[in-house]
């Protein structure tokens, strides 16, 4: 919001974001769309070249597993990511500085090259897609067919998921939210702290109207990213869900806010021991 704005202008923070970003933005946009009309030799070096897959890994394309972010299917997707980088970026820059771009790519990197994630993911859909359904009484049919077709996907799974290409951003996205919300807990820990031990001015500070709204929208903040998250792992357990014609990688995003969350952790406890102020 514009105390955000505010606050990271005050003390440079908002120059550090713009300055480490703008590359990053810029490259993003740079780079066509898949759903765009490109060249179809165009279209296959990108797909070669930027977008992550075991096979281009394998290949000798290591910067894949994180030239990924700036490959999108189409506008909306960029526009999406590009709108939840622009909110979070700024939050964990505001307090963490230019290594909020570490969490964005570490993040990126570390959901690509989970393979076992995503053989899972393969495996689930795959098997709900042939999933069979019967009535009652052929119950034990059904299931003994639904079993078989299970260790079937999971067989068939990693040749799949070798193949298949991840585009966007969105792990990465994942990794800020994560770092956020470990921000976020932190600004309610340091409220709590003086609500109850601080001195009788701190305690009379935390509770006016306006540090009380603050940790209003903590709380909401953390309900909103705690339920995505949580959703986030059961759609992982389900599968690849259609999305537009595409599928979402649910394990993608899983294996982002998990990485945000330890590296934000461990970013920002660095930071407070560093500088050893009180709380």
């Amino acid at each position: 919001g514009a105390g955000l704005v505010a606050a990271m202008a005050a003390d440079g923070g908002l120059g550090r974001f713009v300055t480490s970003a703008t590359p990053l933005f810029l490259a993003m946009f740079a780079v066509p769309r898949l759903s765009s009309a490109m060249d179809d030799l165009i279209r296959r070096r990108v797909m070669r070249h930027l977008a992550y897959s075991e096979a281009n890994v394998d290949a000798g394309r290591w910067w894949c597993a994180v030239g990924h972010v700036l490959v999108h299917g189409d506008d909306a997707h960029l526009a999406a990511n590009a709108a939840t980088l622009l909110v979070q970026g700024s939050r964990v820059c505001a307090t963490l500085g230019e290594w909020w771009l570490l969490i964005f790519l570490g993040g990126a990197a570390f959901a690509a090259l989970d393979s076992g994630s995503k053989r899972t993911q393969v495996a689930n859909a795959l098997a709900r897609s042939l999933r069979v359904s019967a009535p009652a009484a052929l119950a034990p049919i059904s299931a003994a067919a639904n079993g078989l077709t299970q260790k079937l996907s999971g067989m068939l799974a990693p040749s799949i998921a070798r193949t298949t290409h991840f585009v966007g951003a969105s792990a990465g996205v994942f990794a800020l939210e994560g770092a956020t919300l470990v921000l976020t807990l932190e600004s309610l820990a340091r409220a709590a702290w003086r609500s109850v031990w601080g001195s009788p001015r701190s305690r009379e500070h935390s509770r006016r109207a306006a540090d009380a709204a603050r940790v209003a929208g903590d709380v909401f903040h953390v309900a909103v990213v705690s339920t995505s998250a949580l959703d986030t792992r059961h759609s992982l357990l389900q599968g690849v869900v259609p999305a537009g014609g595409q599928s979402v990688d649910h394990a993608g995003h899983w294996q982002g806010f998990v990485f945000g969350v330890g590296l934000g952790a461990m970013l920002r406890l660095q930071q407070l021991l560093w500088r050893r102020g009180p709380l």
